[in-house]
């Protein structure tokens, strides 16, 4: 749905308010602090890009991958995105 949507010239601008608005800027007042806004932009690009990847591109070496495993480098992924600081 998103790939769909982001290109259109009217839903476009609905779907980026929807992803800024709606989970990135919550995300970010959850997190907080100074980098937050940096953070849950990588923390959901890690977690957009996964399921992207594996459920719609059907990435090989991910879509074998067992969900315990998946998970398992999600959340290592996701931790690395919490833990990044901007130079």
């Amino acid at each position: 749905m998103l790939l769909t949507n982001i290109i259109d010239p009217e839903m476009g601008g609905i779907m980026r308010d929807l992803v800024r608005h709606g989970l990135s800027e919550p995300l970010a007042a959850k997190i907080g602090g100074d980098d937050a806004t940096e953070q849950a932009a990588m923390l959901l690009t890690v977690l957009f890009g996964t399921a992207l990847m594996r459920q719609n591109f059907q990435l090989p070496g991910l879509t074998e991958k067992s969900t315990s495993d998946l998970n398992a480098q999600t959340r290592h992924l996701a931790k690395a995105a919490l833990n990044f600081k901007p130079t």
